[in-house]
């Protein structure tokens, strides 16, 4: 299993596209996710924060993908909401973050 791979994937990436977006080749991509080159420890921070996973997870550690992330809080809630926002593609996190926006002025004004 190829983390690198699937959560590329799972936003709707292509090689070049993420590549663009971390600053590397689409080639040095295509090596990571074929396992013909390791990741620098410059790429792995890259990666952890542009899919906002944890490194543990990203390298295959663990299968706990926000244990870095909610380690202060330990709300099943928002680790199950952490989940389904960042399988969610940049378009569709938008649209969740514009309406958490209007929903919070909204209650602000009922209140």
């Amino acid at each position: 299993m190829n983390r690198v791979r699937n959560l590329r994937k799972e936003k709707g990436l292509t090689q070049r596209k993420l590549s663009m977006d971390i600053h590397v080749s689409q080639q040095y991509i295509s090596k990571v996710e074929n396992g013909e080159s390791s990741m620098t420890e410059e790429v792995i921070l890259r990666l952890s924060k542009y899919f906002h996973v944890s490194i543990a997870y990203l390298l295959g550690v663990t299968e706990d993908r926000f244990s870095e992330l909610v380690e202060e809080n330990r709300d099943p809630d928002l680790r199950e909401w952490l989940e389904f926002y960042y399988r969610l593609n940049k378009e569709n996190q938008d649209t969740i973050t514009y309406l958490s926006k209007h929903l919070l002025e909204k209650q602000s004004t009922e209140e």
